[in-house]
């Protein structure tokens, strides 16, 4: 009888561990960030934003995107991002349509984002590699 008790105590133990690990890394920082988040939103009161946001690059790959391309540039611009600290890079992977016709009417239509061009007729993971190289944002 006595090693039955020991056993159910360990075994009690063991799934009591199991059971409790989760809850106090899971499932209580998400219930407490949540009602955070909740609790601001009912006091009206706006989450805190860093002061100074970071400068981001976006590398856009190419290959025959005429019918994508526009689209895609405009919502990126119209996200809540500031739009002086989002760089994108289109790099062109040998493309045989007018994508750079689309990149140059997305130019155009949005004069205040950064955007720039980059041919690469070497494949795409050299084409994503330069296009690394020459980005400013992290």
């Amino acid at each position: 009888m006595n090693t039955f008790i020991n056993q159910l105590v360990h075994q009690l133990g063991f799934w009591a561990s199991w059971l409790l690990i989760p809850i106090l890394f899971e499932i209580i920082p998400t219930l407490w960030h949540s009602f955070r988040t909740n609790y601001s939103r009912i006091l009206n009161q706006p989450l805190s934003t860093p002061k100074k946001l970071p400068m981001i690059s976006i590398i856009l790959p190419v290959y025959n995107s005429e019918e994508t391309l526009f689209d895609c540039i405009e919502s990126i611009v119209n996200n809540t991002y500031p739009k002086n600290l989002i760089q994108m890079t289109i790099v062109n992977n040998n493309s045989h349509d007018n994508s750079f016709s689309e990149f140059g009417r997305a130019q155009v239509a949005f004069p205040n984002a950064l955007l720039q061009w980059i041919d690469a007729d070497q494949g795409k993971a050299k084409a994503l590699n330069s296009a690394i190289y020459n980005r400013v944002g992290q």
